[in-house]
């Protein structure tokens, strides 16, 4: 059905989604995006972030088969989310623009739910679940999402904004490049600034994918994720009502931060220790203290799926994990000069 002439209006709502080298997820998304239901007037607008795999030929055959769904656009070098997005809603020629991810199924009343929250709202944030079955025997490192109240975050796997509303913005911050937390916090909390009406949708939804794989490659993308919060300095510098949203326990980011730092420390008077070849005992006795908080959080309190069983492995890469997050988010605070950990 032509979802535009056959009403012979424009769309009501324009989905705006980024992708870089995952053109094998695209035939799902705009499968589901085909299947909305309560809502006729929509598009879909894939930005291709200068892939090096499939997705050009992907899209390009998904938009021959669906030209009055599809709206394929491409970023003219590899720019990150931000850009991508830009790009995207730019186009859009909806009043209301909904972004989700390459790796997200929205429900079939995804749209129309949204929709029917922006009669009294300027954004609308709508639920990120994730498939139980799926999540069910992951690996330690394997990651899931989920959003079932507004948490201040904005998260870009499922929020609408007004157009008008990204036009007076100027869309997200480009200053975000590649793939880095924030500019979905940054562009939420510059609309709250300006007097924006935020609403949660719950019955909007989509399912995120669960992330995970082979071990090694679980790992590796746990200490990609902790480079992520390279700019939480800056967002919680720029937008302070943003910090008591964020900060689990101020001024640290995550629980997991106070004792890997305790170790850290505890580690470094260790190595200390033994470069000197010094043999001060309560010293020693209280650098492996230091250890213990942290092996008492990874052990009882937050512990890893399968941890019993890999327990020797697992704790080591859990710590390099930890340490590479609380290590980038000190930084970030340093940089942007404002106090977290």
């Amino acid at each position: 059905m032509n979802r535009l002439a056959a009403v012979g209006a424009g769309p009501q709502i324009s989905v705006v989604v980024p992708s870089r080298d995952r053109g094998h997820l695209l035939p799902r998304l705009v499968e589901s995006l085909a299947a909305q239901r309560g809502v006729e007037r929509y598009e879909l607008i894939v930005v291709d972030d200068c892939s090096t795999d499939e997705t050009s030929d992907v899209l390009r055959d998904l938009s021959a088969s669906m030209p009055d769904l599809l709206r394929p656009a491409h970023t003219t070098r590899p720019s990150g989310a931000a850009a991508a997005r830009n790009v995207g809603w730019r186009l859009a020629e909806a009043p209301i623009v909904a972004f989700t991810d390459d790796d997200c199924q929205p429900d079939a009343s995804w749209l129309a739910n949204l929709l029917a929250r922006f009669g009294a709202a300027d954004v609308v944030q709508g639920a990120t679940s994730f498939d139980a079955a799926k999540a069910a025997g992951r690996g330690p490192f394997s990651q899931v999402i989920s959003v079932d109240h507004w948490t201040g975050q904005f998260e870009t796997s499922n929020v609408a904004y007004r157009r008008d509303l990204l036009a007076q913005l100027d869309g997200f911050d480009e200053g975000f490049e590649g793939d880095s937390f924030g500019e979905d916090v940054d562009l939420g909390w510059r609309a709250l600034e300006r007097g924006a009406r935020v609403a949660f949708a719950p019955d909007a939804v989509v399912v995120h994918d669960v992330k995970r794989g082979p071990a090694l490659h679980e790992l590796a993308a746990s200490l990609r994720a902790g480079w992520r919060w390279r700019h939480i300095g800056k967002v919680i510098h720029d937008h302070p009502g943003y910090r008591p949203h964020r900060l689990q326990r101020d001024p640290f980011l995550a629980a997991t931060h106070p004792p890997t730092l305790l170790a850290l420390l505890g580690l470094l008077v260790l190595a200390a220790q033994g470069a000197g070849r010094s043999n001060h005992r309560l010293l020693r006795a209280a650098a492996v203290a230091a250890l213990l908080p942290w092996l008492r959080h990874r052990i009882v309190v937050e512990p890893r799926p399968g941890r019993w069983r890999h327990l020797p492995i697992v704790l080591p890469a859990a710590f390099a994990v930890d340490a590479a997050e609380t290590l980038t988010v000190a930084a970030s605070g340093i940089r942007y000069r404002t106090l977290v950990l």
